[in-house]
């Protein structure tokens, strides 16, 4: 079990994703014809040179070091909204995490209360150093490998031991492929009995995207209330199409200003086909997370009936949603309600945008911090109107981990700084070791003000009007509502 306070808060998000030291590899290629002024000497009427046999070579380049990880970032997300005790994940130490990498882990923390999270820290139980990673960049290519043995997280690693009955997060999100989701959908649903099981948000792995996982990944989302690949993923599952010819698609579909054309397709095609698939194979929804056999003769077991929210994340285009409503009881029509969020960083803001490393699980945190917030003991369908304002929510948690390579940084903001947010330069600003506030809602979670931290120099709550006031997606009066049956 984790180390961690004995008087510390319930958790209400939690992840199972990893703690891994990044490691960041350029490769450019560089044309040997193009080395050496050789080539000056020839004269102009001279037959140019044959090409060189030899390809390109490759130079290299390598950035510091950084935390990362799918969990490190959820956590990051949630954060952003919610205050440290509301946030919980493990990190497995191998004693070798750099100093510099735990003081900026320990900026999300609360320093008057050690243990109170996100972070839980305790030692590697194998004895290992921390898990490794090489991202490697090769033009437009990106390259992931693990550089050392990973160490899977289990519900179970997150179960608070202070709170009576010991109890799990309400939710919990994992980045794993349809059978390990189905496999802690169990673990979860035995932990928490008589209690209900967490909510899970989840992300398919990347190579579980392939049209042969379908009928499982079908199968999974029926224990879970958010389910969110990105439009490759979403593109490679359900059409078996590789990113080169989704983006031909994306630009068939034409460049108008708004991205109108994009946005549709995608919404239509992937989000709302990932919903129909999943309607098509369980017309009737599921009375409980748990199986019969786990839930025995405990009612409050039979827990979250209906549809997942699906949740298709689109990069720079920003993301969509698709929820449902049922026509009525015990009846299989379904009506599916979407909606559509752009990225907070417009064209003009691409500048400012150094690295989307993590914002697809930052993102993932701030959707469950709003979920949180909003919907403590929930029932699905999770409304339409919650969906989209989390949506909101997680655009804003990953701007700003989209801005530097690693961790936003955090600080304090005091009484005279100008509230106008921005650029964070004001003199009342101070650089602080613990983040002790949250910038959440006011009537969420957590009982400070919700302009105490500053992200990146700027206010979580001002991006939100921004983005409210700038417009570019469909609010609750611009969903679109189709009624479908599922066969």
């Amino acid at each position: 079990m984790p180390v961690g306070g004995t008087t510390t808060p319930r958790a209400v998000v939690g992840t199972v994703g990893m703690f891994i030291i990044d490691s960041f590899q350029y490769l450019d290629d560089v044309d040997p014809s193009a080395t050496g002024d050789a080539s000056s000497a020839i004269p102009a009427n001279h037959p140019p040179p044959a090409p060189l046999a030899s390809p390109p070579r490759q130079e290299e380049r390598r950035d510091a070091d950084q935390a990362g990880g799918g969990g490190t970032f959820f956590a990051v997300g949630a954060r952003v909204w919610l205050p440290p005790h509301a946030v919980r994940m493990v990190i497995d130490d191998g004693g070798d995490i750099p100093p510099s990498m735990r003081v900026a882990l320990d900026n999300f923390a609360d320093p008057d209360h050690l243990g109170a999270g996100p972070w839980l820290w305790r030692r590697r139980p194998d004895g290992r150093g921390t898990t490794r990673a090489l991202n490697t960049y090769a033009g437009e290519h990106r390259g992931f490998e693990y550089l050392s043995p990973k160490l899977r997280l289990n519900p179970i690693d997150l179960v608070d031991d202070a709170s009576t009955p010991p109890s799990l997060p309400a939710y919990l999100h994992a980045v794993c492929s349809p059978r390990r989701l189905l496999e802690m959908a169990s673990q979860a649903c035995a932990i928490a009995d008589p209690a209900p099981p967490p909510f899970i948000v989840w992300e398919p792995i990347p190579d579980s995207a392939i049209p042969e996982n379908l009928p499982t990944l079908l199968d999974a989302m029926r224990h879970v209330a958010v389910v969110s690949p990105n439009h490759e993923e979403a593109a490679a599952c359900l059409l078996d199409w590789g990113a080169d010819r989704l983006q031909s698609q994306l630009d068939d579909a034409g460049a108008c200003p708004d991205n109108a054309a994009r946005r549709k397709w995608i919404l239509d095609v992937l989000a709302l086909g990932l919903w129909t698939q999943y309607h098509r194979a369980h017309p009737q929804p599921p009375r409980h997370l748990c199986s019969a056999e786990t839930a025995g003769a405990h009612s409050s077991a039979l827990h979250a009936p209906a549809c997942p929210v699906v949740v298709v994340r689109a990069a720079a285009l920003g993301s969509c949603f698709v929820t449902c409503e049922l026509s009525g009881p015990g009846e299989a029509l379904h009506r599916p309600c979407s909606g559509w969020v752009d990225a907070y960083h417009t064209s003009a803001m691409q500048d400012k945008v150094v690295d989307v490393t993590g914002a697809g699980n930052a993102f993932m945190g701030g959707l469950a911090a709003h979920l949180a917030s909003h919907l403590p003991h929930p029932t699905l369908p999770i409304p339409a109107t919650v969906a989209h304002a989390a949506l909101l929510r997680a655009a804003v948690s990953a701007s700003f981990v989209v801005e530097q390579r690693g961790m936003p940084l955090v600080r304090r903001a005091t009484d005279n700084y100008d509230h106008g947010g921005g650029d964070g330069d004001g003199d009342g600003d101070r650089w602080s070791t613990g983040g002790v506030g949250y910038g959440g809602d006011k009537d969420a979670l957590g009982d400070r003000a919700s302009s105490d931290l500053l992200w990146n120099g700027d206010r979580p709550e001002r991006r939100l009007l921004e983005m409210e006031r700038r417009g570019g997606h469909s609010g609750p009066m611009g969903i679109r509502e189709e009624g479908r049956r599922a066969r």
